[in-house]
């Protein structure tokens, strides 16, 4: 089974729990699992690392600076 998870935010590598260890754990659990090819995209972190591999999973980071500017209304 495929599985591709879209999140806000993700670990940036497999000894960041980043205050949502339950999160952390489960995609921890999908990967390792020989049935699941699972593949993360994290919209706002990591910074600056766009690709990495987190067990068996791939995780691909869209985050490119760490100030989140608003955006305006006129």
């Amino acid at each position: 089974m495929r599985i591709a998870w879209i999140t806000t935010g993700f670990s940036k590598d497999e000894n960041d729990y980043g205050g949502a260890a339950a999160i952390h754990n489960l995609a921890r659990e999908l990967s390792l699992s020989k049935e699941i090819d699972l593949t993360i995209f994290s919209l706002y972190y990591p910074v600056n690392k766009s690709e990495y591999d987190f067990y068996n999973a791939k995780v691909y980071s869209f985050a490119k600076n760490k100030k989140i500017f608003p955006l305006s209304v006129a």
